[in-house]
């Protein structure tokens, strides 16, 4: 019997609901929730860093994105969890935006919603990662 998921984070509570903790059992630190699922093959690890300045976090599978973010002032806070860096059968695509005025990083699983932010001057930067729904 699965337990339930005790979050740090309203944050992580977003992420789980695309499915990206979907066995993952109470852990008492953050930074522990990657440990669940850090063996399996087909999934990559998610980089974790913060701006203070715009109050932002930035989620990255590359760990070159990551270190060229921390360059540039973000704070690496680690692994946050383990998602899938290409599509696997039922997992969807979950698209990042950036919105450089405000220092903001947006992420949906909606196609049609990352096309509507471009339309309000969010700069789209791709697929970040696959997670099931």
């Amino acid at each position: 019997m699965k337990k339930n998921i005790s979050f740090v984070t309203l944050e992580v509570c977003f992420l789980a609901l695309l499915g990206l903790f979907f066995n993952l059992y109470n852990l008492p630190n953050y930074n522990n929730y990657a440990l669940a699922i850090a063996q399996c093959d087909y999934l990559v690890p998610v980089y974790r860093s913060f701006n203070g300045g715009g109050v932002d976090h930035f989620y990255t599978t590359s760990a070159n994105e990551s270190s060229s973010a921390a360059a540039q002032g973000w704070s690496p806070e680690g692994i946050a969890f383990y998602a899938y860096s290409s599509q696997v059968s039922g997992a969807i695509p979950v698209y990042r935006s950036f919105n450089g005025g405000g220092v903001d990083h947006f992420y949906t699983t909606s196609a049609n919603e990352s096309s509507s932010a471009a339309a309000q001057g969010w700069s789209p930067e791709g697929i970040a990662f696959y997670a099931y729904s």
